[in-house]
């Protein structure tokens, strides 16, 4: 990724704040999870918020190491650090096994559909009976047209 569209990605999608991800976490009841495993998680504002409206809950966040940084610093702010565990990982070769429920949020769009089968064929392994995988992805048409510098007149 170039330098520049890796800034532009980390401020669209890793710094989000909890209030964004509120309607996330509202979607979906984590109170009966025990552990909840962030993959992809970036600078931690999901897991965050997760954890914070559920406080008998444990996470796991996985990335690779650049927002495991920013995750750790995120986490330690809220006072988040000692129930969540950070792992340097790529989601290509494992995925941590034991979580109630497994979270990839806008992670398998950057992949082509062989590369994204191959993440969710880790989640799979790791996942046990009864474990749950979410898939959060947004939306985005297959071509963006750009308006023209033509203003139109009302």
């Amino acid at each position: 990724m170039e330098p520049d569209a890796q800034a532009i990605f980390h401020k669209v999608f890793a710094e989000l704040t909890a209030a964004d991800m509120a309607p996330v976490v509202a979607a979906y009841d984590f109170s009966r999870c025990g552990v909840i495993a962030d993959l992809g998680g970036a600078g931690g504002g999901l897991i965050s918020a997760i954890l914070t409206a559920n406080p008998q809950t444990r996470g796991v966040l996985v990335d690779r190491q650049e927002a495991v940084d920013r995750a750790s610093a995120r986490l330690k702010l809220a006072d988040l650090a000692e129930r969540c565990q950070l792992v340097v990982g790529d989601l290509l070769q494992a995925v941590p096994s034991g979580a109630d429920v497994y979270i990839l949020k806008n992670v398998l769009h950057g992949y082509d559909d062989s590369t994204a089968l191959r993440v969710l064929q880790q989640c799979h392994t790791a996942m046990q009976s009864g474990a749950r995988l979410l898939v959060i992805e947004t939306v985005v048409p297959d071509r963006v047209d750009h308006p023209t510098h033509e203003s139109k007149k009302c």
